[in-house]
């Protein structure tokens, strides 16, 4: 078991690739160091014949696989057995298959150039089966698969071991090997690379390809060329990992400030509950306010205010003016018997009166409220 899902997927890449890797190596070690020093006629025929049909094994594997490994566990996992369930597509050992696919045709370049057309036509087959396959016997795989990195690993691991390994092979066999005496393009040369080599003595006697023949001895041929490409070559390395440094940092400050303007969002949230639970009491006592200004006399008569009501002014017992004038209306108005009595003798005016003092009075008692506060 592992703590992490994606120490499980590089776990599966890694055995993966040493074990299709090792089986490669293998092979490539029998081909150049038995069947090509053996006294076979034509041995550069055997390992083309061999990759052949290891390239057809390969496809006819991943066609069976894709039949009873998907196919059959689809049909196993939804009509026999339900606890199976539906298979997964396992996207690290697709991938893995291709890579092991490319490696073979690349080292068959040399030994048979035919091979690439024939293993496209081999990778469109393997490419319908599977999303047929995919889309109809498989769900989409449960562990997290982030695919810009996956798609770094595979690119790595395509160009190393695979391209480099490739490479490798290829130089041993055009530097170090002799050609078949029997076939073969290059029979009765020490190596391959001899060819060239007899091929720019040719030219040497042609003044039209002079800059031929300088490029084969001032480039190819030269130490010094292959050092300052080497050292061109590790300053653009050195440039590019100096602007992913750069970027990554970009991301952290970028990922601070978002974490910042988080933190400042639930302080300013805070500070605005705070203000809200402080003003929470006045405004309990607004609807106590609405309800005593609506019952407040509506329909007043026209009689005019008496000049001897004052509601700006204090009486002597310490009640202002506006209350002394409220309990005059209240007492003049009988809504049960629905007649007026004989103090019934204010008019509208007395009525703003008395709700413009009451809302000046309540101002004034929700300010001396937040300054005790």
């Amino acid at each position: 078991k592992f703590t992490y899902p994606t120490h499980q997927i590089y776990t599966a890449i890694i055995r993966n690739v040493i074990l299709k890797i090792s089986i490669i190596g293998i092979l490539c070690y029998y081909w150049l160091n038995v069947v090509a020093l053996s006294k076979v006629e034509c041995w550069e025929t055997l390992i083309g014949q061999d990759i052949y049909r290891l390239l057809i094994a390969d496809f006819v594997c991943c066609l069976l696989g894709s039949f009873f490994g998907e196919f059959l566990l689809r049909l196993i996992g939804t009509k026999c057995c339900k606890k199976l369930g539906v298979p997964e597509f396992d996207i690290a050992r697709n991938v893995l298959d291709l890579i092991y696919a490319q490696t073979l045709t690349w080292i068959g370049i040399f030994f048979a150039p035919l091979l690439p057309a024939i293993q496209m036509i081999l990778f469109f087959i393997i490419i319908c089966v599977k999303k047929i396959s995919l889309l109809k016997n498989c769900q989409p795989p449960r562990k997290a698969w982030r695919g810009s990195q996956m798609n770094t690993v595979f690119v790595f691991l395509l160009f190393f071991p695979s391209f480099a390994g490739v490479l490798s092979v290829v130089a041993v066999t055009v530097w170090r090997r002799k050609p078949s005496e029997a076939c073969g393009p290059f029979r009765g040369l020490k190596a391959p690379f001899e060819a060239i080599s007899g091929w720019i003595s040719v030219l040497t006697s042609s003044p039209s390809s002079g800059w031929v023949v300088w490029i084969y001895h001032n480039l190819i041929k030269s130490t010094h060329f292959f050092f300052i490409l080497s050292i061109i070559v590790l300053m653009l390395i050195y440039f590019f990992l100096q602007i992913i440094n750069g970027r990554k940092t970009m991301v952290k400050l970028l990922q601070e400030q978002i974490a910042n303007a988080g933190k400042d969002k639930m302080f300013l949230l805070k500070k605005l509950r705070a203000l809200q639970a402080s003003k929470l009491p006045s405004l309990r006592r607004q609807p106590e306010r609405d309800l005593s200004l609506n019952q407040l006399p509506r329909e007043q008569s026209s009689v005019l205010l008496p000049s001897c009501v004052d509601p700006f002014q204090w009486t002597e017992d310490g009640e202002s003016s506006t209350e002394s004038a409220r309990h005059l209306v209240m007492a003049t108005f009988n809504p049960e018997a629905g007649e007026i009595t004989r103090n019934a003798g204010v008019s509208d005016a007395l009525i703003l009166a008395l709700r413009a003092r009451q809302e000046a009075e309540w101002e004034m008692e929700d300010e001396e409220s937040l300054k005790w506060k």
